[in-house]
């Protein structure tokens, strides 16, 4: 429930419309009860979200273009990069934000780096670590993130993936397909790690390192936006403008999901993918928000 509800919030600060033609009502799901605008353009600049999490004490932090947010329920606190102050963002425009088992909040800015909120003492710290000196420009550019069960955080940035260890140490992964590949998103899911980049989808078993990478021909063309598992254990996948795919967990095969009759419509980009029961997914779209059923 609450990875719905930071879809919503995603969708309505985003100013996506909600047309009949993608939204269907459902008995079980009232949508005149469920939807609720959150701030305006006057505490969230030009209504553009770009990430969305709720730590453990239950704020909800909204990643901009302009810095990040913390909503309380009540006020919002907007933080933003100040180029004198060490313990400001690294940057402004926020790429993705995560909610680490340790209650920090990790910050993606490119450009800018990462930035780390430690709800102790309500402070920012931009990350340092040994490996920015031999390449400052993979860090500066790092734009997506996961943790695994070990507590490693994963990095992905437009120059490949790095992964930081629970005590700090950062390595950035050698490997002819992570060179200079722009890492969109990452999923860590049944200790797999899940890679999307500009030019498809890369699977990493984290026991066994770069050796098990792995990867399909047929999305080698597909830039990947979204990654999701559902509750049957496979990963939906969804792309810039080839559509919806779902890799079987049971057969390790790829699939192309269409979703309408005309192949035109399946050109929009799948921003985000949620589950909202055992049978339907919901996916993000510039035009709305749009349901698939899985019965």
């Amino acid at each position: 429930m609450q990875r719905w509800c930071l879809l919503v919030h995603w969708l309505l600060c985003c100013c996506c419309s909600l047309t009949a033609g993608h939204l269907h009502a459902s008995p079980s799901f009232p949508l005149s009860n469920s939807f609720e605008q959150v701030g305006d353009a006057s505490v969230i600049p030009d209504q553009v979200v770009t990430s969305l999490a709720q730590d453990q004490q239950g704020f909800l932090w909204i990643g901009t273009p302009s810095g990040v947010i913390r909503y309380d329920g009540y006020r919002f606190q907007r933080h933003t990069y100040q180029a004198s102050q060490e313990s400001s963002l690294a940057g402004d425009f926020v790429q993705q934000l995560l909610v680490r088992q340790n209650h920090q909040l990790w910050i993606t800015t490119s450009p800018g780096g990462i930035t780390i909120y430690q709800p102790e003492d309500r402070t920012f710290q931009r990350l340092r670590v040994s490996a920015m000196e031999q390449n400052p420009l993979f860090w500066q550019h790092a734009q997506s993130l996961a943790e695994d069960s070990s507590e490693n955080v994963w990095v992905g940035s437009r120059y490949g993936l790095a992964t930081i260890d629970r005590h700090g140490q950062a390595t950035i992964l050698q490997h002819p397909a992570l060179e200079q590949s722009n890492v969109r998103t990452l999923l860590v899911a049944d200790d797999i790690l899940w890679i999307g980049t500009r030019l498809g989808l890369l699977q990493l078993h984290i026991d066994a390192g770069l050796a098990s990478l792995h990867s399909w021909p047929q999305l080698s063309t597909q830039s990947i936006q979204s990654l999701y598992q559902s509750s049957d254990g496979n990963i939906w996948i969804g792309t810039d403008n080839g559509g919806l795919f779902r890799w079987h967990a049971d057969t390790d095969a790829i699939q192309s999901i269409p979703l309408h009759q005309d192949p035109v419509a399946d050109t929009q980009p799948i921003y985000d993918i949620t589950q909202m029961s055992e049978d339907e997914l919901w996916l993000a779209r510039f035009t709305g928000v749009e349901r698939l059923s899985l019965s």
